[in-house]
């Protein structure tokens, strides 16, 4: 898969198709986007206010009780869901494959050097289409112990960029990750969540996973930010279908807007998506670390 070429004066942006061979590990990218107008939120639920479980309901809490790790990528859309399009020619569903292939390759590599024994799979590996409840169904069959989902971003305001870090909850952090779970659920082929659903949502509680997954969100937000330096704007929640049911800590990455000029360059270049990979490995292990048999 390559994300079209491109040429723009002043960027070094590359002349050609991507080669991620072309690219030493050692090469860096120091480009900052500071923006003092964008929003940073960082919002985390309070558990405390919420009942732990339904009268009648045993909790099931599952966590991971082996030495062997086991990680879900799922690059987000795929097939005829195209999912956002943006400048330079930047197609949503082939980003979310080509840096979901470098995040499982970043993880693979960081994960032996650490010595920790893990396996490090796909939802799709290719152009394919899969429903939203097929990538829960997915990461739950495989029995992952953690599950991030890669999206890229979109906005009719020309002007907003920065990345997001997303868990499961009833309700949408504000309007803007309201209208994301919206537009993410629907997929244009799916209907969104139901007011069953959402429902359910409200005994989250229940779910100590669920809970696990804010730590998750906040570890892996704190790793991007460290090292791309970019404009974060917070870790949000939201109903996002592709995160119910999942019986592990679970969240969804939008990495940056395909709308905004200057973002979409930097995700139309190879060295920018290896510096992305390596940030959301190094969270994805951080959080690792503090699992059980893993700490």
């Amino acid at each position: 898969m390559k994300i079209l070429p491109f040429i723009l004066l002043g960027w070094g942006a590359l002349a050609g198709p991507l080669d991620l061979g072309e690219w030493s590990a050692g090469e860096e990218l120091r480009l900052r986007l500071n923006d003092p107008r964008q929003e940073r939120r960082t919002t985390s639920l309070n558990w405390a206010d919420f009942s732990t479980k339904k009268e009648g309901e045993s909790v099931r809490v599952i966590l991971p009780t082996r030495k062997k790790l086991r990680i879900v990528i799922d690059p987000g859309h795929g097939g005829k869901d195209l999912g956002a399009l943006g400048h330079y020619g930047v197609m949503e569903k082939k980003l979310c494959l080509l840096l979901g292939q470098l995040v499982r390759e970043r993880l693979q590599k960081d994960l032996a050097a650490r010595g920790i024994a893990a396996d490090v799979v796909m939802s799709r590996d290719r152009d394919l289409f899969l429903s939203l409840r097929d990538r829960v169904r997915f990461a739950n069959d495989t029995g992952a112990d953690l599950f991030l989902s890669i999206h890229g971003n979109s906005s009719e305001y020309p002007g907003v960029r920065g990345f997001e870090v997303y868990f499961l909850s009833a309700e949408a952090t504000d309007a803007r990750a309201k209208a994301l779970a919206r537009a993410e659920n629907s997929e244009h082929v799916e209907a969104p969540l139901k007011a069953d659903v959402l429902s359910i949502l409200s005994d989250l509680k229940a779910n100590q996973h669920v809970s696990e997954s804010s730590r998750f969100a906040e570890t892996v937000f704190r790793a991007m930010a460290r090292t791309l330096h970019a404009n974060g704007r917070g870790v949000r929640q939201a109903p996002f279908t592709v995160l119910f049911g999942t019986a592990m800590p679970a969240l969804l990455v939008e990495v940056g807007y395909l709308t905004h000029r200057e973002e979409a360059l930097l995700l139309n270049r190879a060295l920018y998506l290896r510096r992305l990979s390596g940030a959301i490995s190094s969270g994805v292990i951080e959080y690792a670390l503090t699992m059980k048999d893993l700490g």
